[in-house]
């Protein structure tokens, strides 16, 4: 499980860095990457609205620290100290003002989260997103979306419930507040 996570950082970074390099991107100057070449000197903030000692976002959190190291650029993970989507909006528009070369972010609220996704791809920003919000990801213009439908993995998994012959199920909202979820 988590060599997935650390994987799907990996694509994430992996993507990000495309995009930061194919225009657009505001980083400059060069640096000697880990593996020998060169490598603009890239800069990427992944901020959700999960924490880093949480024991999911803690995978996410090494695994975006091992991309960068593996990648050799520079990832900054944030996310507010408890769920809470206007202080995650404010370290958007904070690492908006950085201008980074890329922007992950998790999107429980797009009603909350919206206008400061929006500026960053209006500043040329590349965003991606993971885990929450890919329902709303394409209208908010971000690039690619990493992570499933809350639905379509709630009906999968009521079908293989069934087919195990399950008579009663409990599902538990683990992240009270998130849109997606509710």
């Amino acid at each position: 499980m988590h060599r997935l996570y650390k994987f799907i950082v990996l694509i994430v970074l992996s993507l990000l860095i495309l995009s930061a390099c194919g225009g657009g991107s505001q980083a400059t100057g060069s640096t000697s990457s880990s593996s020998g070449g060169t490598s603009r000197n890239l800069k990427f903030y992944v901020i959700t609205h999960g924490q880093a000692s949480d024991p999911f976002w803690s995978v996410i959190k090494r695994g975006v620290d091992q991309g960068a190291k593996d990648m050799g650029v520079q990832a900054i993970y944030e996310a507010p100290p408890a769920f809470d989507v206007v202080a995650q909006s404010h370290l958007i528009d904070s690492a908006v003002a950085a201008h980074p070369d890329g922007l992950v972010v998790s999107i429980p609220d797009p009603n909350a989260l919206g206008p400061s996704i929006k500026a960053a791809v209006a500043a040329g920003i590349p965003v991606i997103s993971i885990n929450a919000g890919a329902e709303v990801a394409k209208s908010l213009g971000i690039l690619v979306h990493v992570g499933q439908t809350e639905e379509l993995a709630g009906f999968a998994g009521g079908q293989k419930m069934g087919a195990a012959g399950a008579k009663h199920a409990l599902c538990v909202n683990q992240q009270v507040g998130v849109v997606c979820m509710n």
